[in-house]
């Protein structure tokens, strides 16, 4: 935003940057920063593993990285070591659209599966990118599996959108892991099986097919018939995946999660013109309040909407009833800080 910006720093404002030359100024929400100099910066940056959204990302390090781990690749997505950016959300969705168990050990995976992980990373997170908002399904199939499996596959579902079964979750890492049983094979091509030996238990949801991966190598700027990196991205209108999409900005991304009921605290976008929020909050108030009133015009005719398990979107429950989004409330005091 620019400089001097009118945006108090909220409870969870942790760093405020301010470039006086360039008109600039950053807020960064977080549990915890740490500060340091340039070589601060190369020690944790050298930590990370390959980032599937940099054009320079190497593919080979983290297949021989893999080959190598015993853990199960549920557990490898998440270690940032190994490979940098991909969360909860993503492992689950990643997984899903490769068709990959969780609980398979990374040293069994073939190299078309990893390929295939590797493809879905770099689309997932470039969808990302462009959408400001994880949306992992692509667009024609959203509208062909319809609600509530028009954002994401798996995550947060009692039921997989494709065949109906039911979604299991377990932990992996103190992190819950999700999969389809029937989409997500619990034994590979080649007979290796998940090295799991708790058992999982039936995701009760509290929320609101791609075609086989072609995997051919394009030349240089190009992997497996997917273009890396996100610079080709910053365009009109790019096409990712099987969706030919437009950069979204920080209005865009913000009106759509409000009109899908999902809460603003999940997910960031990078680029907020304070201007741009200024300008358009008479017309996001607007859309709240229309979807207020038509709530309550259903209840007054008696006609209450059914909420099944499946059909309310992850953050619907959690105090997104028609109205702006609460700030969160000030951390308690406390010595002892939870990262």
């Amino acid at each position: 935003m620019k400089y001097p910006s009118t945006r108090e720093p909220t409870s969870t404002t942790r760093l405020r940057m301010i470039n006086t030359t360039e008109s600039i100024e950053a807020h960064l929400s977080a549990m915890t920063v740490g500060i340091g100099t340039v070589a601060f910066y190369y020690e944790k940056i050298m930590k990370l593993g390959p980032d599937p959204l940099r054009e320079d990302a190497e593919i080979e390090l983290v297949w021989e990285s893999l080959q190598k781990s015993k853990r199960s690749i549920g557990y490898f997505l998440m270690d940032q070591s190994k490979i940098a950016g991909i969360g909860n959300i993503y492992r689950a969705e990643i997984l899903f659209k490769a068709g990959i168990h969780p609980d398979r050990e990374c040293s069994s995976l073939s190299r078309q599966e990893f390929d295939a992980i590797w493809f879905y990373s770099v689309q997932t997170l470039q969808k990302g990118f462009v959408r400001g908002s994880i949306i992992s399904v692509d667009d024609k199939e959203a509208v062909i599996l319809g609600k509530p499996w028009t954002r994401r596959y798996i995550y947060n579902h009692a039921k997989c959108g494709r065949c109906g079964s039911g979604i299991k979750s377990w932990l992996i890492a103190s992190r819950t892991a999700y999969a389809c049983e029937q989409c997500q094979p619990k034994v590979g091509a080649d007979g290796a099986g998940v090295n799991r030996k708790d058992d999982v238990k039936l995701f009760k949801s509290r929320c609101a097919p791609e075609g086989e991966v072609v995997l051919e190598k394009a030349g240089a700027d190009e992997r497996y018939g997917l273009k890396v990196g996100t610079l080709h991205l910053l365009k009109e209108s790019v096409v990712v995946g099987e969706d030919d999409l437009g950069i979204v900005n920080a209005k865009e991304a913000k009106k759509e999660k409000i009109e899908v009921g999902e809460g603003l605290g999940v997910e960031h976008v990078a680029w907020v013109e304070e201007e741009v929020l200024e300008r358009n909050e008479e017309e996001i108030d607007l859309k709240l309040d229309l979807l207020k009133s038509s709530r309550q015009k259903r209840k007054r005719a008696g006609n209450k909407h059914t909420r099944d398990s499946d059909e309310i979107a992850p953050q619907a429950t959690l105090g997104f009833k028609g109205r702006k989004p609460r700030r969160a409330p000030p951390p308690r005091r406390s010595s002892n800080v939870e990262k």
